[in-house]
């Protein structure tokens, strides 16, 4: 219709449409011929090239715009979150309180190596005392009242220590026991001895928290339960969510005072059959680098023995709206709100406009678009929770108490999480614009018209993995940690195929099937699969 308002093609596309309608009226033979010797003469191809120059002029605009949108974003990521300063402060925090080795070790015995109640004292009372509160200066020296509560010299200690234990009580899993089943053997009283029941006539479960402990315990009931803490989820494959309550202890980080509540505490057997848990939190603030850094390190004690353990470093910016560079920021992110407003918008009109409206969503184009301004709004969405935070707002380096840091902390590395999804939508958008050149749209081509194809290739390979999945976990299992369960022996397959395995572990754990089990992967997969 805009190219048929004026101009040359305005007027040849009305003597198009009168010709049509004198033909339609029953016109000679002879001016039917003359109608289709005219409809010959029109001039395609100035059309097409018209439409291509405005096509091409239309998407140089818009590649403007999203240029600018894309430079915003990045000057918003780069300015609060770097990473380099992060992975230095996580880093060395992770080294002084993990790798630090235990005192009077015949090896490099660590964190990583506790796997007893006792082994969990003896890396509190030595490696976690000596991180967080160290003893002196490098040359013998005290550290003095200014110098005291600074680990690594830069890294200043926030209030106290927290330890939060999560517990079960001693008859959890009574009907484990089978009390109706007497064992033919008497105990060295004489007394009836159960068939399947542990010597002290106790069970306990493993946890949950709908039936956890929280029945004060030790001296004088003096360690309570309390709840209203963030909320805490063992490791990934392992261990339960044991939500927002423990028995929590707050410990002041002075060396002395540190050491004599640890040693009061193990006297008076803290951890027991029924601990379940223990989580050791410490906040960090270092003023040159204006980061706070939050650390969780979780100790999981299961029914089974086991005994695992994670930890959780998160270094955050807590002060983002103060100097000239963090005003700066705050206009690109003021534009950014606008752009992410013009954008919507923009999707809401042609909706409106598509005809039939259901046929907007049948365009992958459009749901690459609805997908990235729903990441964008989580983006915005989660930064103005971290913003508005009251953690954040109430900080104090000098605080006298333990301050939970952690859902603070946690909410602004979700938040750069999704900037990264982001940051590759960005990254892959760029070749809509580059479209205009026909080797630069090859790859958009070829997904395109590959798309049916992959999706049958995923689907088939998923379903494939999935089986191997299943068998692994039921035949290896119950002897290795990468198969233990259905997600990480999925995990361990799908990693295979990039040369991320030890065959070694397959033969030790089942010699008899471990080539079989292997081969037969190998050939279904890289074989069958990936030639499909």
């Amino acid at each position: 219709r805009t190219l048929a308002g004026g101009g040359i093609f305005g007027r040849r596309v009305s003597v198009l449409k009168q010709q049509a309608k004198n033909l339609r009226a029953g016109t000679s033979k002879a001016k039917k011929n003359l109608v289709m010797e005219h409809l010959r003469g029109a001039p395609v191809r100035e059309l097409m090239q018209h439409l291509y120059t405005v096509e091409r002029n239309r998407s140089i605009r818009e590649g403007f715009v999203f240029f600018l949108y894309f430079l915003l974003f990045l000057a918003i990521c780069f300015q609060l979150y770097d990473t380099d300063t992060m992975f230095n402060t996580n880093a060395a925090v992770q080294k002084v309180m993990l790798d630090t080795p235990f005192r009077g070790a015949s090896y490099k015995k660590n964190f990583y190596e506790v796997m007893t109640h006792g082994e969990f004292w003896e890396w509190l009372e030595e490696p976690f005392v000596d991180a967080v509160a160290p003893a002196d200066m490098y040359d013998g020296r005290p550290f003095t009242e200014k110098e005291g509560k600074v680990t690594l010299r830069y890294l200043r200690v926030v209030g106290k220590v927290q330890l939060r234990q999560m517990r079960m009580t001693n008859s959890s899993c009574l009907e484990r026991r089978f009390p109706d089943l007497v064992s033919v053997y008497k105990g060295p009283n004489g007394e009836t001895l159960g068939r399947y029941d542990t010597k002290g006539g106790w069970c306990y479960s493993e946890f949950s928290e709908s039936n956890q402990d929280k029945g004060a315990f030790g001296p004088q009931g003096q360690y309570t339960w309390s709840d209203g803490h963030h909320y805490l989820s063992g490791l990934i494959g392992f261990g339960a969510d044991y939500g927002t309550g423990g028995f929590v202890t707050e410990l002041s980080v002075g060396r002395a005072q540190l050491q004599a509540a640890l040693a009061q505490m193990k006297a008076d057997r803290w951890t027991d059959h029924g601990t379940r848990a223990v989580a050791v939190s410490v906040n960090f603030y270092n003023t040159q680098t204006r980061l706070a850094t939050v650390v969780r390190i979780l100790f999981e004690f299961y029914n089974s023995a086991h005994l695992t353990r994670s930890v959780k470093v998160f270094s955050n910016q807590l002060k983002v709206y103060q100097s000239k560079t963090d005003m700066f920021r705050a206009a690109c992110e003021i534009f950014y709100g606008l752009l992410w407003i013009y954008y919507f918008q923009v999707e809401v009109k042609e909706f409106i406009y598509m005809r039939p409206r259901m046929a907007y969503f049948k365009s992958f184009r459009n749901f690459f678009e609805l997908l990235v301004l729903l990441v964008n709004l989580i983006f915005m969405y989660e930064w103005a929770l971290y913003v508005l935070s009251d953690a954040r707002a109430a900080f104090d380096v000098n605080a006298e108490n333990y301050t939970d840091l952690y859902d603070m902390a946690e909410a602004y590395t979700l938040t750069f999480s999704w900037a990264a999804v982001l940051a590759l939508a960005y990254c892959l958008k760029v070749f809509e614009f580059l479209a205009l050149s026909k080797k630069m749209s090859t790859l958009w081509l070829t997904l395109n018209r590959a798309m049916s194809d992959i999706i049958a290739f995923i689907i088939g390979f998923v379903i494939v993995v999935a089986g191997f999945a299943f068998l692994a976990m039921y035949v290896f299992g119950w002897l290795l940690e990468d198969f233990h369960n259905f997600a990480r022996s999925f995990s361990t397959l799908l990693r295979l195929p990039l040369g991320d395995f030890s065959y070694n572990d397959l033969a030790t754990a089942r010699p008899a099937l471990a080539a079989m089990f292997f081969n037969l992967y190998v050939a279904s997969v890289f074989l069958v699969i990936m030639n499909m």
